[in-house]
């Protein structure tokens, strides 16, 4: 017996969908990772607001940061940061340059780089260090979804 009412019913609809032109329908090295290479039209989450009220969301397994705008329902890319195949090994990868520059170029784009662990951003720990410290000479913090960073 529970001394609260049942939960009501929330009525919902659907606000907005993924468009096609977006969906990739592929497998990704996450999606093989995490989901057996399933096959993926993308896996957004993260969901943050601007002040004006669109809707940005990260796709996890193309690398990709999508903007729903508040005020058309319109969905475009705002980033992509994707090099298949890289290792990680050194930092002439031109996509990771592409958003290092991207974080420190004075215009706040982003505040936070998440990756899924530091090897992934970069495997020698004083390249790591380096690229740390030069995010953070421009308040941009460098966060693993499963490592600590001492």
């Amino acid at each position: 017996m529970s001394l609260y009412p049942p939960p009501q019913d929330i009525r919902t609809e659907v606000f907005a969908r993924l468009p096609d032109r977006l969906r990739k329908g592929a497998r990704s090295a996450w999606a093989d990772a995490s989901l057996n290479g399933a096959k993926l039209d993308g896996f957004l989450e993260g969901p943050s607001f601007d002040l004006a009220g669109n809707l940005y969301l990260v796709d996890i397994p193309f690398g990709r940061i999508l903007r729903l705008a508040a005020n058309t329902g319109d969905w475009d890319v705002v980033a992509e940061y994707v090099e298949p195949g890289a290792s990680a090994m050194d930092d002439k990868r031109p996509e990771f340059q592409r958003m290092i520059e991207r974080a420190c170029d004075g215009e706040n784009a982003f505040d936070v780089i998440v990756v899924h662990s530091f090897s992934r951003f970069f495997r020698d720990a004083f390249g790591l260090e380096f690229y740390v410290r030069k995010l953070a000479k421009h308040n941009v913090r460098l966060m693993s979804m499963t490592q600590e960073l001492g």
